[in-house]
């Protein structure tokens, strides 16, 4: 039986059409486990000495989106019953089951081997990230059990004097016995601080740097430009990343009532009130607007209010055209609003 992943791989990997022979005409249960979770059962009866199981790949894909899960052990079972000689009515029941290590994508990549993809690529579609200085960004990756997940970051900063300088910061990360997905967070105001105490004398001031963990990079920079609202969201690998959104925004808010008129004097009930705001993005690099489709369409995306009170919000009115174009610039509109009916007041 092939479901299309050995050992470890990408879910889009993953069969559509598995098929399986007999040579006896005894239905075939079919069972999918995801993580010792039975998922999906079904009976499938042969035809011609074969039978077919459709669908795996979707049924893991929508599983693992709903539940937010990122990464986990697949197994799939083909549940045969055979005859016992000698004794018509007496069967017994053996099962091939096949099991498989996948990890959640919404895109196929171009690699041929999913393992040199995981072990070259940090669980992200961008290669680079601007990030506002006190916030933070997080960062995810697959690693094989009993391989050290640690790394570095080599960080470029100025001192007091205006000279830019250098330094590696190591990234420290406890290593598992199993195979493991491992997140992160980076800000500028901890690695200011890691830096101050190399250099006590000056007040650094950390500019970006290059995260290297195994064969996997990525570019980062800090920007003392405020954003007009920070989201987190599940990404195309379902796990958790933060958009900082640069750009204009418009609050619309509009009013629905019901009218009544009693002894001669109007009044309004069933009184409620909605808020929606309305963003238009700066111009985006064309790498950064296909990221943000991944934000748009997301299972779920919050509204991050500090310290730790982030609010499931809703997307909605998108207008995204992406062109590759020199010649054109790339904006993004999109509205959002609060999923609860209440209408948020943030103090900082």
């Amino acid at each position: 039986m092939n479901i299309g992943i050995e050992g470890i791989g990408l879910t889009p990997l993953l069969s559509n059409s598995i098929e399986i022979s007999t040579d006896d005409e005894y239905p075939i249960q079919m069972v999918v486990k995801f993580n010792e979770i039975r998922i999906y059962e079904s009976t499938l009866y042969p035809l011609d000495g074969k039978v077919r199981f459709y669908d795996l790949c979707f049924l893991v894909q929508e599983y693992m989106r709903n539940n937010l899960i990122s990464f986990g052990q697949l197994s799939v079972s083909a549940v045969f019953q055979h005859i016992i000689p000698f004794a018509v009515t007496e069967f017994e029941a053996y099962a091939e089951t096949v099991t498989a290590y996948v990890v959640y994508s919404s895109i196929r990549t171009s690699y041929e081997d999913d393992t040199e993809f995981l072990s070259s690529h940090f669980l992200t579609t961008r290669s680079c990230y601007t990030i506002p200085r006190g916030k933070s960004q997080f960062f995810s990756f697959f690693e094989q059990g009993g391989v050290d997940p640690s790394g570095y970051i080599d960080v470029s900063f100025m001192l007091d004097d205006g000279s830019v300088r250098t330094t590696r910061l190591t990234n420290k990360i406890s290593a598992s016995s199993t195979n493991k997905i491992y997140n992160f967070g980076i800000e500028s105001n901890t690695l200011d601080i890691r830096v101050k105490s190399l250099y006590p004398n000056d007040t650094p001031k950390v500019l970006g740097g290059t995260i290297v963990h195994g064969n996997r990079v990525i570019d980062l920079f800090f920007t003392d430009d405020e954003p007009i609202e920070s989201f987190g969201f599940y990404n195309a690998f379902n796990v958790w990343e933060n958009y900082h959104v640069y750009g204009v925004s418009n609050i619309k808010t509009s009013f629905t009532q019901k009218e009544a008129i009693c002894a001669g004097v109007s009044s309004y009930y069933n009184q409620s009130a909605s808020r929606v705001v309305e963003i238009k993005t700066v111009p985006l690099a064309y790498e950064e607007a296909l990221w943000l489709n991944e934000f748009l369409g997301s299972q779920r995306i919050v509204k991050v209010i500090p310290p730790d009170d982030d609010r499931d919000i809703l997307i909605s009115d998108v207008t995204s055209e992406i062109s590759d174009s020199d010649k054109e610039t790339i904006s993004i509109k999109f509205s959002w609003k609060y999923a609860d009916p209440f209408v948020w007041k943030i103090y900082h």
